[in-house]
């Protein structure tokens, strides 16, 4: 909300002049998002040059346009999606039922992706009856991840009616994160970007003049304006004081109160305030917030703090807001606040700052305590690192940080000192939050060796994809710490990181050694347990197949078998149930698994690693012949990794992309996704990884026949340790393996390759259809056409239940081609029509091509079955009308995509135009097969 000044209040501090170009641009930009042209302008100039007030002014004319506004502090910048709270503050009890995550105070675990998504739909549901603006002020102080999740967001505006106005201090790199981490948001929408300056003579005169009576003496308007360089709130604190002490308008000979410092300024006004007046000051630059003004008094010990209040309104060094319940006051301007600050003395200081924690409530509590510490206060830091206990018990791991850095500046001993900041980086680490960790990593390196240092040190190895160093470290400071009752929790996490660290590397026995250790002791950390629990299951994946791993992580977290009955809280294993159901040839059970998952973890903000999610999806999608939806979670899962930097992701988002445009003889969108997976493997994937640039090779060279470039492609894969994820994504990689031995003629290689795959068949259902037809088609190589046929009809007998749209037209095409070797035409067309027909239902145009081929040979007359109805559509509106022909309404859609409703609006009626429908059910009838 703005200030409302009292009536006392003198009226030219809130005065307006000049900005006449800027006002011109940002009125250009207000009308081209009225035209569904989405807008962000950012607005820079150093601090008090004017871009409040600029904001303000502008604000006025978007009388038309819905507001959401929010004003960064410099004390609420470790406060996680602070920002993104002021700006969802206005959704009502009934609009939190749609936008679940606003509904209460958001957890500070969420992905800034997983906020941005849900910030889309609110953007999306508010624009319905008016243009929107976003406007947010201080913007260099905004939280991490709010400008994180507000970055996701605008990426994603399309044909929206948002203007976006950003305010930040230039020069000015923010508060603990990357310094041009605030500057990413103006890769999203068409974007204005301009430099505020100070204001020229004229302007200065026109403020001067609107301060009250007669004009001001020229000569003196070019002393101001010559002394201040046109600094408006220079400028403003100047005429405040000139009218402040004279009676008269000064003229050339008098001598103005304009030194060089700003800050000179304030504290001279301050001093010949009446004594009250200071103390209130003083009391509101010791809170440094807006605090209730009986606050303020409180600790000023002032007893009418209104009538104390007022002289600092008229010099323009307060505002307040009286209209409020607790009618909060607080210092105009953080120049102002630094100047009234630094004239304190620090005895006095100190004391308002004790009585501040007696009133505050909190963080603030506790940041005023530290403020009145003077020097070493070991029993202080005591006391914050328990509050960093409690707070990370809760979750709350940026704020047992805070406390955790305080209590360090604090501690008696070095010892402490670094124990205490390299436990500050731990909670971030290990609590999900690695972006607010980055800062801390000098610090820490800077320590002196320790278990805990070589843990943390290690935990920021693995998430630069360094593993072997972070093996090294982190198995150092487990076997260091472990059986020494005080470094029991550096042991913990340091077990808990040597799990993840033997999961990316498939080392299963490993894990359960480690992953035992943190779940049987009794002092179990809970930032460790999760990650342990999880990566238990993945030591049955790796020892015992995805089927074992699949049954054991039910057990382990609880999980309900139907996913429909699961709570937020069990979507990361409700994921990893769906990943490893889905190696084990479940397609469906575990595409359901996955989805329900996906959908928990968007709604409800749960910390998990979605992309792999997505990227799992998308690939037993593509065997099951839903290419469009696997297109959708192939890019949503590349745009997460992307936005959130995991760039462990990169490689697997990318080979899941890689599938379908492959298939569908897309050649140079397929190379581009294998080379940025073969790029991001060579840089920071562990050496197992390279199964997922290996896959989508591999798949490439299938779509292209090439069978020694298949084999290629895959012998990185046999050249690794048979157990770990050679083993674990052996259903994936080993029916590409056979079929490229068979089609290279390697046939006795490929007798072995196809006995793995019938051992793998009894647990692992859908490979039955892949193991009849590559069976078959060795048989047919071999010139055995009766144990060929045989092999073939046994893939196609009702009792084969799971499927693969892949695997059914791959056997129907080999059967087909027996049939057409053994004369018999008819039966060899009917296959070859269907397989033919599976293919184009999912678009496979090369996989088509060489059913038409063998067609023709037969001398069957071929229609046009890979015919596209959708052919006239781009990527994205093909997507949007796959979905809304399930049923989906834009809201779902939206969601599902990442781009708000009315993207998907824009898109819809571009559909309708060029399909030339007018409804939806159309649509639906048109797509349903």
């Amino acid at each position: 909300m703005e200030g409302v000044a009292l009536d006392a209040a003198v009226p030219r501090l809130e005065g307006f002049v000049g900005r006449k170009a800027e006002l011109a641009r940002l009125r250009q930009c207000a009308d081209a998002a009225r035209a569904s042209k989405p807008q962000l302008v950012l607005i820079l100039g150093e601090p008090g040059i004017g871009k409040s007030a600029l904001l303000r002014r502008h604000i006025v004319e978007l009388d038309d346009f819905q507001l959401l506004r929010a004003a960064c502090d410099a004390t609420e910048a470790d406060a996680a999606y602070g920002v993104i709270s002021q700006l969802v503050a206005r959704i009502t009890p009934a609009e939190a039922k749609t936008f679940p995550l606003f509904s209460e105070p958001l957890p500070e675990t969420a992905a800034p992706f997983q906020v941005g998504a849900q910030l889309l739909g609110v953007l999306g549901h508010l624009q319905n009856d008016s243009p929107l603006a976003i406007v947010i002020d201080d913007l260099q102080w905004a939280d991490s991840e709010s400008i994180q999740a507000l970055g996701f967001a605008l990426r994603r505006l399309w044909a929206d009616r948002v203007l976006v106005i950003l305010s930040a201090r230039s020069g000015t790199p923010g508060h603990g994160h990357d310094p041009e981490l605030w500057q990413r948001l103006a890769s999203g929408p068409e974007h204005t970007r301009f430099l505020l300056r100070g204001l020229d003579r004229d302007e200065v005169a026109q403020l001067a003049g609107e301060s009250g009576g007669d004009p001001f003496n020229p000569v003196t308007v070019d002393r101001i304006h010559q002394r201040t360089g046109g600094h408006p709130l220079y400028v403003r604190t100047v005429l405040a004081d000139v009218s402040a002490t004279t009676q008269h308008l000064p003229g050339p000979a008098d001598t103005l109160p304009v030194p060089h410092v700003l800050s000179d300024v304030v504290q001279q006004q301050l001093g010949r305030l009446p004594e009250p007046s200071q103390r209130l000051a003083e009391a509101m630059a010791v809170l440094d917030q807006r605090s209730p003004l009986v606050m303020a008094g409180a600790v000023a010990g002032v007893k009418d703090p209104v009538e104390v209040l007022e002289p600092l309104l008229s010099l323009g060094l307060a505002q307040w807001w009286p209209s409020e319940m607790d009618t909060p006051v607080q210092t105009y301007h953080q120049m102002q606040r630094d100047a009234i600050y630094e004239r304190i003395a620090p005895k006095r200081r100190r004391n308002l700052h004790l009585k501040a924690a007696e009133l505050a409530q909190g963080a603030a509590k506790w940041r005023h305590l530290v403020a009145a510490a003077d020097g070493v206060d070991e029993r202080l830091a005591a006391e914050l690192e328990e509050q960093a206990e409690r707070a990370s018990a809760t979750g709350n791991v940026q704020s047992a940080s805070t406390y955790l850095l305080w209590a360090s500046g604090l501690s008696a001993s070095e010892a402490d000192r670094e124990r205490r900041v390299a436990m500050s980086a731990a909670c971030l680490l290990w609590g999900f939050a690695p972006g607010r960790a980055k800062p801390l990593r000098p610090t820490v390196e800077a320590c002196s060796p320790s278990p805990l240092r070589d843990c943390v040190l290690g935990r920021y190895a693995m998430n630069r994809g360094q593993f072997a160093e972070s093996k090294q470290l982190m198995t150092s400071a487990f076997h260091e710490s472990d059986g020494t009752a005080s470094l029991e929790r550096v042991a913990l996490l340091a077990a808990s990181g040597l799990g993840i660290v033997h999961l990316w590397q498939g080392h299963g026995e490993d894990i359960f050694k480690v992953a035992q250790r943190v779940l049987t002791s009794d002092r179990i950390d809970p930032l460790a347990d999760l990650e342990a629990r999880l990566a238990l299951g993945f030591g049955y994946l790796f020892t015992q197949g995805p089927h074992e791993a699949a049954a054991q992580i039910t057990h382990i977290m609880n999980l309900p078998q139907d996913p429909g009955d699961a709570a937020p809280s069990h979507a990361p294993a409700l994921m990893w149930r769906g990943v490893w159901r889905t190696l084990a040839g479940e397609l469906r059970g575990g595409s359901r698994d996955l989805s329900v998952a996906l959908r928990l973890a968007r709604e409800h903000a749960v910390s998990m690693l979605d992309e792999k999610g997505h990227a799992y999806l998308a690939t037993a999608q593509y065997l099951m012949g839903l290419w469009d939806d696997a297109l959708i979670n192939a890019a949503n899962g590349v745009t997460i990794a992307l936005h959130e930097e995991r760039s462990w992701a990169y490689c697997q988002t990318h080979m899941a992309a890689s599938l379908v445009a492959s298939g569908r003889g897309e050649w140079k969108r397929a190379r581009e996704h294998i080379r940025q997976s073969e790029r991001w493997w060579e840089a920071c994937g562990p050496a197992e990884y390279v199964v997922w640039p290996a896959l989508s090779t591999a798949t490439l060279a299938q779509a292209e026949t090439d069978y020694p470039g298949m084999l290629r492609a895959l012998q990185p894969v046999l050249d690794l340790p048979e157990h770990g994820w050679r083993s674990a994504l052996e259903s994936w990689w080993r029916p590409l393996h056979a079929e490229a031995l068979i089609g290279s003629g390697r046939l006795d290689e490929a007798e072995h390759a196809l006995h793995r795959i019938r051992e793998l068949t009894s647990q692992t259902p859908y490979l039955h259809l892949i193991s009849s037809g590559l069976s078959g088609w060795y048989a047919h190589k071999r010139g055995d056409f009766d144990a060929a046929r045989a092999s073939f009809e046994e893939g196609l007998s009702p009792s084969v239940q799971e499927d693969a749209l892949m695997h059914r037209a791959f056997l129907e095409h080999a059967l087909g081609r027996l049939l057409m070797d053994t004369k018999s035409q008819d039966d060899a067309v009917n296959y070859l029509s269907s397989a033919r027909d599976r293919y184009a239902t999912v678009r496979a145009r090369r996989f088509v091509e060489r059913c038409e081929a063998d067609l023709a040979h037969c001398g069957s007359w071929s229609d046009d079955g890979a015919q596209d109805i959708l052919a006239s559509l781009t990527q994205r509106e093909r997507h949007v009308a796959r979905l809304v022909g399930k049923g989906w309404t834009n809201q779902e859609v939206a969601r599902e995509l990442y781009v708000s409703s009315k993207t998907i609006e824009y898109h819809l009626s571009n559909v309708f135009a060029k399909l030339q429908l007018t409804s939806r059910r159309q649509l639906m009838r048109l797509l349903t097969p």
